[in-house]
């Protein structure tokens, strides 16, 4: 801060004292100081502009991925409601499809509509018309989806996504394209977003409330949503700096700069920790949805089987209790068995609340073999949609370890998603991660390796360096495994990783055994 003022007060007061003989030498030189801010300003507006933009192209596509994944998760609950229609009176079949085609438009603000077509084997004719802008495209649409699988049509408020159920069925769900980020989510007025399949007409488009300028290329930003059955590719656009600056303000702001050089170092002290608590908190937003994303995914997967569980349950007990005289018995158990399956599913959504918001300082005996379970229940999903084959070897009658089950299980999810980020990465095909728990001399290892690349000699001494990270394209923050190792030393262990033999990584996390003297202190 002295030298800053040397800078500015010294040159005008030489300035002052003697204008004629040494003053404009000094002022020329306070100049020129004057136009290296203003470039440094540039330049770091510059560089602002260039991650605020890439931070919220990250997370609109994050979100967009994961209302593709809601789109999925829909597309099967309704094909396993199709399945078991049939068991079903036309009555009820008829009610029981409205009411969840209900739900869903009421839970899913994006799907305006459900449809069932099917396909008459006489005729060669759908016998559910769909009232479209384009019936014969729509048409082409559903035969397009019967022999691949799966289509997607473009509409007047947004797109169709069609799935094939069997051989004379398809499935549709309507989505409203200006529906599927909420109002708190929509991309910032100087972005332009567009959503489109790989080869095929624009699906949904929002465009900057400005005009670019021609001469300059703006900046630009694409990836493909992380959905197999929907690889959209999602791009957005941003006017370079010469456009988001206000020229008017920023030449004032410069004239003030000369005049006034103490207040505008002071205003720009200001800015500065404006902009990183901005960018920190943007960041933190980026890093909760991209966890969102992948424990959803696996929630989604993992809550079909005891909801379908429950609605075949449930559609057992109504037709034993509609036989003449009515079966109380078999209803009865199948009514019990529903309800077990409706607390299994309360057990999932809450095993997902407790890894969201986990509460701190809440020291248990926690079982590691029960750790890597549900840490596998939280990704598995994810894993499974990469390639990735999960093998195990879990020692019986392990003994607990002292520490926060919570915290265990993000170390096991962060260890498990960089290693498929890394096979995933290396461009590895066969794509293999063995998890393994063992007890030796009242320490318990738990040992996770894959198959990837390997660690080279840079990367394995700076591996558990705060915000160092060997992901592409800036995609990692280098948290994830400085953070593991502080919860494994806190728990009064170490991790460690190196090359394992045969290739791959493997990763270390030794831990002391739990006495009974500090399970009774904790308790």
């Amino acid at each position: 801060m002295r030298q800053v003022q040397w800078l500015v007060m010294k040159p005008l007061e030489s300035f002052l004292a003697n204008p004629l003989r040494r003053g404009w030498p000094m002022l020329l030189a306070w100049l020129l100081c004057c136009l290296a801010a203003a470039v440094w300003l540039i330049n770091e507006e510059s560089k602002t502009t260039r991650e605020d933009f890439e931070t919220q192209s990250r997370i609109l596509h994050r979100l967009l991925t994961q209302r593709a994944e809601q789109h999925e998760a829909l597309f099967a609950a309704l094909i396993a409601l199709e399945r078991s229609l049939p068991q079903m009176s036309p009555e009820l079949s008829n009610k029981t499809l409205q009411s969840f085609v209900a739900s869903v438009i009421a839970s899913y603000p994006q799907v305006t509509g459900v449809q069932h077509h099917v396909l008459d084997a006489s005729t060669q004719k759908w016998n559910t018309p769909e009232a479209v802008s384009s019936p014969e495209q729509f048409s082409a649409a559903l035969g397009l989806a019967l022999r691949d699988g799966q289509a997607v049509m473009p509409d007047a408020q947004g797109f169709i996504l069609l799935r094939k159920s069997n051989a004379h069925s398809v499935w549709s769900l309507h989505v409203r394209a200006d529906r599927l980020l909420n109002a708190d989510e929509q991309p910032l007025p100087g972005i332009t977003l567009n959503l489109a399949p790989d080869a095929g007409p624009s699906l949904w488009r929002v465009a900057a409330k400005h005009q670019v300028w021609p001469s300059l290329e703006p900046l630009h930003f694409e990836k493909h949503l992380a959905v197999r059955s929907q690889p959209f590719l999602m791009t957005t656009e941003q006017a370079r700096l010469p456009e988001q600056l206000p020229w008017s303000q920023f030449m004032a702001r410069v004239l003030a700069l000369m005049g006034f050089w103490g207040a505008a170092v002071f205003a720009l002290t200001q800015y500065r920790q404006r902009v990183l608590a901005q960018r920190q908190l943007e960041l933190a937003h980026a890093s909760r949805i991209n966890s969102m994303g992948e424990v959803a995914a696996g929630m989604a997967h993992e809550l079909n089987q005891p909801l379908a569980a429950v609605l075949s349950n449930v559609q057992a007990a109504v037709r034993w209790l509609q036989d003449d005289p009515p079966e109380v018995n078999d209803a009865r158990e199948a009514a019990t068995a529903a309800a077990k399956q409706a607390k299994r599913a309360g057990e999932i959504l809450q095993r997902l609340r407790s890894f969201i918001s986990p509460q701190a300082g809440v020291r248990e005996a926690v079982d590691l073999n029960e750790v890597v379970t549900s840490a596998l229940s939280l990704v598995g999903e994810s894993l499974q949609r990469r390639d990735v084959s999960i093998s195990s070897r879990l020692a019986d009658a392990l003994p607990a370890v002292l520490g926060e089950r919570v915290a265990f299980e993000q170390v096991m999810v962060n260890l498990l998603l960089n290693a498929a980020d890394a096979m995933e990465a290396n461009g590895t095909t066969k794509r293999q991660i063995h998890i393994e728990t063992s007890c030796v001399a009242e320490r318990l290892q738990l040992t996770v390796r894959d198959s990837g690349p390997g660690l080279t000699a840079e990367v394995k001494t700076r591996l558990f360096e705060p915000f160092f990270t060997t992901k592409p394209n800036g995609m990692g923050m280098g948290l994830g495994l400085s953070i593991c190792e502080h919860i494994v030393q806190q728990a009064g262990g170490d991790l460690s990783a190196d090359n394992a033999d045969g290739g791959g990584a493997i990763f270390r996390m030794n831990l002391p055994v739990a006495t009974k003297t500090a399970k009774a202190k904790n308790a």
